[in-house]
């Protein structure tokens, strides 16, 4: 090998130690900026309280302050105020996977796609049920006046009649189901279609198919119509029959109604507002929408792109503050007087300064997998993330 090949050779393993090097030291800078994060403020942990196995994401806190959870072995039954376990229930099969929805009266666990366990508010008393198992039923479990809707992937519907625990079921032609809306079960279907269902007999009333190719529609409900976007033309159906009344051309990809307003969204391109009259844009944003959140005269969104947290006013658009949030995105959000209360799609939860956007607090490092969840009951903070553990903090004044 020449002299001059050997120095070529030295200065190329040079310059790629040196980008190793680089490498290196911007992860690990990375890394200590997110492990130096200081609470800005305390968070008091009241209490913990253990059970028998990993706490799984879904749980529900009654207003009386009754948490009702589940792991892969049992039903925890826990007050809060007191710490205290108030009932166990354990199954004799292992917990695969489960919902959990409640009403004025009942708690209701729908277990293994095939299992129902009613829990009476007053006494503890439960009751087990069990139907015929369906292909992936236990996707989305919801409550509609005396009836439990439990849907899957796989095209069936079944209706639980809460006052004559009889089932209603169904082979039906969707894929998702969207709302249920003035009695009606609205879900979309295979290509641009979408499907209405008397909640009561699980008979189609009427369905609008706009194509055959496959997308993923958005479906939004307000003043008694249904609107449904397909690719980028909006059209407003009547909620009862399906019938066409107008048509915007938002050149939108996505459609959400909340309250009275109206909002379209192009992925990776830009975020509006639009007017439900006219269909004209109010204002609209540069931002790649991640996920979004309405408080009163105020919209928070996270953006895809730059990880950064937007509150902007609702009604003109314009920007109020914005936070480059430890480049992690805000999946759910909560209002507790002057503060944000909100966890990141990795499972982290956070607490905002509502007025500047400022973190303040923040628990838990990052996992692969979305384990953990929260909520808020009166001033305390309920945080779980996938151990056998539930953390009850102090919310500050």
């Amino acid at each position: 090998m020449s002299k001059m090949n050997r120095n070529k050779l030295m200065i190329g393993g040079f310059i790629v130690l040196t980008a190793i090097i680089v490498v290196v030291i911007i992860a690990v800078t990375s890394t200590m900026k997110q492990d130096t994060f200081k609470n800005v403020i305390n968070l008091n942990e009241i209490s913990n309280v253990k059970v028998n196995g990993n706490v799984n994401k879904k749980w529900l806190i009654t207003k009386e302050g009754v948490l009702y959870c589940a792991t892969t072995k049992e039903i925890n039954i826990i007050d809060i105020n007191t710490k205290k376990t108030l009932k166990t229930i354990g199954l004799q099969n292992k917990i695969s996977n489960f919902n959990v929805v409640n009403n004025n009266e009942y708690v209701y666990f729908v277990i293994n796609d095939n299992e129902l366990v009613k829990i009476y508010f007053k006494t503890l008393e439960h009751n087990l049920f069990e139907y015929e198992r369906d292909s992936l039923i236990n996707q989305n479990v919801f409550l509609y006046k005396d009836k439990l809707v439990m849907t899957g992937y796989k095209m069936y519907l079944k209706v639980l009649d809460l006052t004559k625990n009889e089932i209603t079921s169904n082979k039906v032609d969707f894929f998702r189901v969207s709302k249920i809306y003035n009695d009606i079960l609205y879900c979309w279907g295979e290509g641009n279609s979408i499907y209405a269902y008397d909640i009561k007999t699980l008979k189609l009333t009427w369905k609008y198919v706009e194509s055959t190719s496959r997308t993923s529609p958005g479906i939004g409900f307000g003043n008694n119509s249904v609107y449904f976007n397909n690719t980028y033309t909006t059209h407003i159906l009547n909620s009862k029959t399906g019938k066409k009344i107008k048509s915007y051309n938002l050149h939108a990809q996505d459609i959400d109604l909340v309250d009275d307003k109206m909002f379209t969204v192009i992925w990776g391109e830009s975020m509006s507002r639009v007017s439900q009259n006219n269909g004209e844009k109010i204002w609209t944003k540069a931002i790649n929408r991640y996920g979004y959140f309405i408080d009163n005269d105020y919209l928070i969104a996270n953006d895809y792109d730059d990880y950064r947290l937007r509150q902007f006013d609702i009604n003109s658009g314009e920007l109020i503050w914005e936070k480059a949030f430890i480049n992690r995105l805000i999946d759910s959000f909560n209002r507790y007087k002057n503060y944000y209360v909100g966890k990141t799609f990795r499972g982290g939860i956070h607490v905002i300064n509502s007025e500047t956007g400022q973190e303040l607090w923040r628990y838990k490092t990052y996992t692969s997998d979305d384990v953990s969840n929260y909520q808020i009951y009166q001033d305390k903070l309920i945080i779980t993330d996938g151990t056998d553990e539930i953390k009850i903090f102090q919310l500050p004044e």
